[in-house]
């Protein structure tokens, strides 16, 4: 990699220096905004400064240098154990380089951690490994699916399919903790049963039609969201009492009918959008402010988003539109980076172009199942996490 001198050593391709990006020049600028000290917001901006040509030699192999380069212009390492054959690729890593500008991120300072366990999940490119179908057995041609979930507790994945059948219940969702039962239709409001009682508790109306609940971590309140002559609302009920806590608005036009999810940490709650944005918010300024504003946004679809799904361990975001072939992505949290490589994972798996419908990972994220059109639920595996 530096010159002749390095001819006489072992050639083991199985092994790369890192990629461009590990002596990132991090600076951070903090606004001091004269606002309440209940609004005040610490802003933290993160610069990443891109290699100059004369650098990169010092860390791009000859083969992987484009002829000219550019400024702009970084290389990374994808994993490529499942893609030989598509690619063509010899060894364990190969570089493959992508253009793009690394702007000014906005964090809160109570949104993301700057510092994480060592432990914890890379940034840029996610190991994975394709398996087989969960639902290989059982597969019905001209099917859909429509949920894919592992269980909480034992080494068991559930696939529902979809026949044709109509329903007139749109959204079902269970509490955390299993004491309470959601499911909304449409009318503008959201029934919450009992398990353990097996009956109607109460309703809750969203003051317009709702088709979006979450619970929080422990199960005691759920979030509803419902939309209302172009006004987007979310309230936070307390199941114990079965009364609205707070309510917050958001920007017009902004969410509208689409997916919302909470991360299992309890920090953050993602929202889809009609554009298909995504939005990330602090649970606590969710429920503390009525007009709160996102910590990161990302506009990575033109059509809406239609699943949304935290990882366990709430270092992975993972969102898909059903309106698109092959329109899944996965979001690293502890960088606010989109994960590169996954995309040529999921065309490698996704023969058909099929439309992802939904997804979920196992218990401690070591799994991950992928439904779509096609009747299938795609199984894959994250090394990176021992357990299942």
């Amino acid at each position: 990699m530096n010159g002749n001198d390095d001819t006489n050593n072992d050639n083991n391709d199985s092994t790369v220096e890192e990629a461009a990006g590990t002596d990132q020049d991090l600076t951070e600028d903090y606004t001091d905004d004269e606002e309440p000290a209940s609004t005040q917001r610490a802003i933290r901006h993160v610069t990443v400064e891109t290699p100059s040509q004369e650098d990169d030699s010092s860390f791009v192999p000859e083969f992987a240098r484009p002829e000219k380069e550019t400024r702009n212009r970084m290389v990374v390492p994808i994993r490529a154990t499942a893609m030989k054959a598509k690619f063509k690729c010899s060894g364990y890593n190969v570089w493959r380089s992508f253009t793009g500008t690394h702007s000014d991120t906005p964090r809160l300072a109570n949104g993301i951690d700057r510092q994480v366990p060592a432990t914890a999940l890379p940034s840029g490119v996610i190991d994975i490994e394709v398996l087989g179908d969960l639902n290989k057995e059982s597969y019905l041609p001209n099917s859909s699916i429509k949920s894919v979930r592992f269980h909480r507790s034992a080494s068991l994945a559930m696939v529902a399919e979809s026949y044709g059948t109509i329903s007139f219940t749109e959204t079902f969702s269970v509490s955390p903790n299993g004491a309470w039962v959601s499911m909304s239709g449409n009318e503008p409001e959201i029934t919450i049963m009992s398990v353990k009682e097996k009956r109607k508790i109460f309703k809750v109306r969203s003051g317009g039609k709702s088709r979006i609940h979450s619970y929080s971590t422990n199960g005691h309140f759920i979030y509803t969201h419902g939309v209302k002559e172009d006004c987007t609302r979310m309230q936070v009920v307390d199941l114990r009492q079965g009364n609205a806590l707070h309510e917050c608005r958001f920007e017009k036009g902004t969410l509208g009918h689409v997916p919302a999810t909470q991360s299992p940490n309890g920090r953050w709650i993602a929202f889809g959008g009609l554009k298909g944005r995504i939005s990330i918010f602090a649970r606590e300024d969710i429920e503390t402010n009525h007009y709160p504003l996102p910590i990161m946004t990302i506009n990575n679809f033109d059509t809406p988003v239609t699943s949304l799904r935290f990882s366990k361990n709430s270092e992975i975001l993972a969102f898909a539109s059903n309106r698109l072939p092959n329109a899944f992505q996965m979001f690293h949290m502890n960088s606010l980076s989109l994960f590169y490589n996954f995309q040529h994972h999921s065309l490698v798996r996704f023969k058909n172009k099929t439309n992802v419908t939904d997804m979920d990972f196992s218990p401690h994220a070591g799994y991950m199942a992928i439904g779509n059109t096609s009747g299938r639920a795609h199984l894959y595996r994250l090394p990176h996490y021992d357990e299942f």
